[in-house]
């Protein structure tokens, strides 16, 4: 842009060789994009943002998927300081009915704990009819209510990490809790520095080839 801007200024035309830009009437559009923005806000709580600390930090991706992170990684503490965003989603497809379905499918792969986020919401208006076809207005949120009915999360991968650490540490009925194993004694070989090394199967190859070894 600084380049472009001091040619302009040196007198050069922006369709000339020297800046390059495509006059309008040959610009193409080949396909269609959406960008959701991933944030720490509950939709459930007037768009109020959360905070805490990230437990569980996972994202989507694939072909035609865009994704331009902020400050979303495990083990992140999101203050209220600060902006809510944490990654930028956007999908490319040859139809908005395609990007928007690759969009689905790239936030429903997203797995983040301890915080809240708006991908619920997210989900529900790419899946939305209304979305799909462009016939929704500035009244889209007020007046569908369904696009804030989410199903309750289950969270199994974070249950059952938490199950095994708490085995893992104190055991369960039926099983007392032990003293952890530590690390043996290493084992010393038996045999002398200077013992002649027996002849192993690479000199049995070396000696009577690939035919002889098997």
């Amino acid at each position: 842009i600084v380049q472009s801007q001091i040619l302009i200024a040196e007198g050069h035309s922006l369709h000339g060789e020297r800046v390059q830009i495509p006059k309008q009437e040959d610009l193409t559009m080949n396909g269609y994009a959406i960008q959701s923005r991933v944030t720490t806000e509950d939709p459930l709580n007037d768009f109020m943002p959360d905070t805490g600390k990230i437990m569980v930090y996972r994202s989507g991706g694939g072909f035609g998927v865009r994704l331009d992170a902020g400050n979303g990684f495990q083990g992140a503490v999101i203050t209220p300081h600060y902006d809510s965003l944490l990654v930028k989603v956007s999908t490319q497809a040859l139809t908005f009915r395609q990007a928007a379905s690759k969009m689905v499918r790239t936030l429903k792969e997203f797995r983040i704990r301890g915080i809240k986020t708006n991908i619920p919401f997210l989900i529900n208006v790419m899946e939305h009819e209304q979305f799909i076809t462009g016939e929704y207005d500035t009244s889209f949120l007020d007046s569908t209510p369904e696009l804030f009915a989410f199903p309750e999360s289950r969270d199994r991968g974070t249950k059952l990490l938490k199950y095994i650490g708490t085995v893992t540490l104190n055991g369960f009925p039926g099983i007392e809790k032990t003293k952890k194993p530590v690390e043996s004694e290493p084992r010393i070989p038996s045999i002398p520095v200077d013992h002649k090394i027996q002849p192993g199967t690479k000199q049995i190859l070396d000696e009577r080839g690939a035919d002889g070894l098997a």
